[in-house]
């Protein structure tokens, strides 16, 4: 039997891979997914399917799961608050979302928060924060190279406007694309910025 990270549970005839009573609660992987996992390393790789998070895989003190997503049918979905990732590597259309939050109450929640140490997004794939925020994670010496890698991402995804290109997108950019153009993606050097805290959380999730 293969486990799943912590905070993690796999649903009734998910691939062959154990039973929900075997496995930590905390998100749920779609039937027939096809994954693996290592607890000692904590590298999860899925090549079909989707798995969706609810729960963080990591804090301050741990760097989380490093999680890699391959092909046009792999889905990671993330829906906690925060949730520290050690790396996320979507490769062959692989795609990963955000959960939106409901902005229609007041006050409004804040901004759902993935925090990575390591970013690769392929020419086919997709990272879709929706209406929400992405804190990459750089070390010393390496700002300028992660900035230019965000910008890029950022830059297929705004796809002449529209949002709907791959590397960093927002499908909720994408929906006012077509009404009022209002809604869209930024990034910024905390470097530059020396904001001691972001959405609420501090400055040691990341640059």
């Amino acid at each position: 039997m293969r486990n799943l990270p912590a905070g993690a549970v796999l649903t009734p005839g998910a691939g062959n891979f154990g039973t929900v009573a075997s496995l930590p609660h905390g998100a749920t992987a779609s039937q027939g997914a096809a994954f693996s996992y290592d607890s000692n390393t904590r590298v999860l790789n899925l090549t079909s399917g989707t798995i969706t998070f609810a729960e963080d895989l990591g804090d301050l003190t741990s760097p989380g799961v490093a999680i890699t997503a391959s092909g046009a049918t792999s889905n990671l979905v993330f829906a906690s608050t925060t949730q520290h990732l050690a790396g996320l590597t979507l490769t062959g259309g692989a795609r990963t979302t955000v959960s939106a939050r409901d902005l229609s109450g007041s006050p409004r929640p804040p901004a759902h928060v993935l925090v990575v140490a390591g970013l690769t997004v392929d020419a086919d794939s997709t990272l879709d924060l929706r209406n929400n925020d992405l804190v990459r994670q750089y070390a010393a010496e390496q700002g300028s190279a992660a900035l230019d890698s965000v910008r890029a991402l950022i830059t297929r995804g705004f796809n002449s406007g529209d949002f709907l290109g791959t590397g960093i997108s927002s499908g909720d950019a994408a929906d006012d694309a077509s009404v009022n153009g209002f809604v869209g993606l930024g990034y910024a050097d905390n470097a530059e910025l020396g904001y001691t805290s972001f959405d609420g959380r501090q400055r040691s999730d990341g640059q």
